[in-house]
């Protein structure tokens, strides 16, 4: 599960993106696919030998849902080096919204650390690059 939620968030396609520009995002992606009747649309690799992102990285359980919207909300409950880059989420902040939420803790202790590594991989990734 964890891993789900690692690749999820570094290549940013959780539950609603794709991870691609070339085509629609959401459910118009998916769509585009069947009716093009390409092999991703029947769960098959596509041309690339890569599963679709969003077969790839799409969230199974309700405790890997759970863990991605505790990482949406703490978004903005970032941990900041001296330099100003980002080094993760406030942990704490992000199990005391999970408990909230009511969501089993011990779960999230073990899936938001993975999904936050991916995160903090994919910003940092973002931020070398020329924009």
């Amino acid at each position: 599960m964890g891993q789900v939620l690692l690749n999820a968030a570094k290549n940013g396609s959780g539950p609603s993106a794709a991870g691609t520009s070339s085509r629609a995002e959401g459910p118009e992606y998916c769509r585009a696919c069947r009716d093009d009747s390409l092999p991703c649309a029947q769960g098959e690799p596509g041309p690339d030998g890569r599963l679709c992102p969003y077969r790839e990285h799409a969230l199974i359980s309700p405790q890997e849902h759970e863990a991605w919207e505790v990482l949406l909300a703490c978004q903005s409950q970032l941990r900041l080096a001296p330099s100003g880059h980002v080094i993760g989420i406030d942990l704490d902040t992000a199990l005391k919204i999970g408990a909230a939420r009511g969501s089993d803790l011990a779960v999230l202790a073990e899936l938001v650390p993975a999904a936050e590594a991916g995160f903090v991989e994919a910003l940092c990734a973002h931020a070398d690059q020329p924009h």
